[in-house]
């Protein structure tokens, strides 16, 4: 298989060929037509200039000596030949004798009846002599002499071959010429395209560190900037993949290690049987906390593959945030938090799947209990306005740090500091919520609140 630089210097060559071998037929038939109807239009200007100085001699107003002198300059001067026959048939002047390449008398006893007055003919005379001469002809009548005027084919059609004959060398030498330059435009058109498919295997190969430059402002330097952007967002993946595994393996390994640790000290008799019922609790505990890991995987995995059925029914947002509130209660009542509700605006429906706008709820409002501090109080309003349904949650925490406030819907995210990552959690359900504000075309931000703690808006348009 040819390649595309071999492609594109073979089309333009070819290009190059077709164009320079129409221009040399143009050109070649141009200048033919040129010089053809130049010499018709001499040879037109000749004879009627012959005929004024054949009328003066006539009428006798010049000698004939200054007659022949005359003509001779015409011919000079047009470049056509002329011969004058009187009313007897005699050729009283012949610019341009046999002897100097000119008509015999036998041509002309040959030419003569076929001539006809102002028309230019074309036509072969031979002599006896079996002497052959192609010429362009045209004929007058003046007071009953005959004027003959003539030009040699050959003295038009030489010049022209002879240029047509430079417009081939120049065509040839042009195209061999053409070969640089198109060398040239195909190395700089298949350059980038060369780049970007050894771009391309290094990619392929796994390797999404390598950049495709380009200064182009072409579709080419776009192809080249789209494959940049391909193998930057393949790198982020892959960074992304391997901190999803990692951080899945973390999250799995420490529930396991712990039942593995529990179940083993049973097995080997270092747990005592009085204190297994205890163990066995932890056990029951890790075991759904693994659970619940592995639970928020799969519905992280299908909502970004899109898989998640939702039942989509008119429901009052309200009402299944104030259920939530009562289930989670007993939950901030054990940390010492006090947990307010503030509705305001009249109540409307949202088209919601309930299940998962609960889920929504649950997991923000798990979030803010986790990370107040125990007296603290946590406010939830809840506001319906011209543009939608609003749920604002505030907490009395210590906030979020402000580079990481980003980060926060991200899978995984526990937080840096090492007050954070010993509370318990998975690092999922905010970015689980996240994913669900956005199925119902709704969005979900956190800011730091001016005095302490942070504030998280949960915001669901109308319909």
């Amino acid at each position: 298989m040819r390649s595309i630089f071999a492609k594109i210097l073979v089309s333009g060559l070819f290009i190059a060929l077709v164009t320079a071998l129409a221009l040399s037929f143009i050109l070649s038939s141009l200048f033919g037509r040129y010089y053809e109807n130049r010499a018709d239009q001499e040879l037109n200007e000749g004879l009627h200039a012959a005929e004024t100085l054949t009328k003066n001699y006539l009428a006798g107003r010049i000698p004939l000596n200054a007659y022949a002198h005359a003509l001779q300059m015409v011919e000079d001067l047009e470049g056509s030949h002329f011969i004058i026959i009187d009313s007897h048939g005699k050729t009283v002047i012949n610019t341009r004798p046999q002897i100097g390449g000119g008509l015999s008398e036998s041509m002309l006893r040959l030419l003569a009846p076929q001539l006809s007055d102002d028309q230019i003919l074309e036509k072969q005379v031979k002599d006896s002599d079996s002497q052959t001469l192609k010429i362009d002809t045209m004929t007058s009548s003046v007071s009953g002499a005959k004027i003959i005027a003539y030009n040699h084919l050959i003295d038009i059609r030489e010049p022209v071959e002879e240029i047509s004959r430079l417009v081939w060398i120049a065509t040839v030498l042009a195209f061999f010429i053409s070969i640089i330059p198109a060398f040239i435009m195909s190395k700089h058109f298949t350059a980038a395209l060369v780049n970007m498919n050894e771009a391309a295997k290094t990619i392929s190969q796994g390797d999404f560190s390598v950049r495709v430059t380009s200064n182009r402002n072409d579709e080419i330097g776009e192809l080249a900037s789209t494959l940049d952007y391909m193998a930057t967002q393949l790198d982020k993946i892959e960074q992304t993949r391997q901190d999803f595994l990692a951080n899945v393996s973390h999250e799995l390994r420490t529930p396991l290690t712990s039942i593995r640790g529990f179940v083993q000290g049973m097995l080997d008799g270092t747990i005592h049987p009085e204190q297994q019922t205890a163990y066995l609790a932890r056990v029951y505990s890790e075991a759904g906390r693994l659970s619940k890991i592995v639970d928020d995987l799969l519905t992280l995995a299908r909502l970004q593959s899109g898989r998640v059925q939702f039942e989509w029914k008119e429901e009052d947002p309200a009402a299944v945030l104030s259920e939530v509130v009562e289930i989670l209660e007993p939950q901030a009542t054990e940390k010492q938090l006090k947990l307010e509700l503030v509705r305001v605006g009249e109540n409307r429906k949202l088209r919601t799947d309930r299940n998962r706008l609960a889920q929504i709820y649950m997991n923000v409002l798990a979030n803010a209990i986790k990370f107040s501090p125990s007296g603290g109080t946590i406010t939830v309003n809840s506001v319906w306005n011209t543009d939608g349904y609003y749920v604002t949650v505030l907490d009395e925490g210590s906030g979020i740090p402000e580079d990481e406030l980003p980060s926060i819907f991200e899978r995984f995210y526990t937080g840096s500091g090492k007050t954070d990552r010993e509370l318990p959690g998975s690092g999922l359900g905010l970015a689980i919520s996240k994913l669900l504000v956005e199925e119902h075309a709704g969005t979900i931000t956190a800011v730091n609140r001016a005095e302490k703690g942070s504030e998280f808006t949960i915001f669901f348009p109308s319909v």
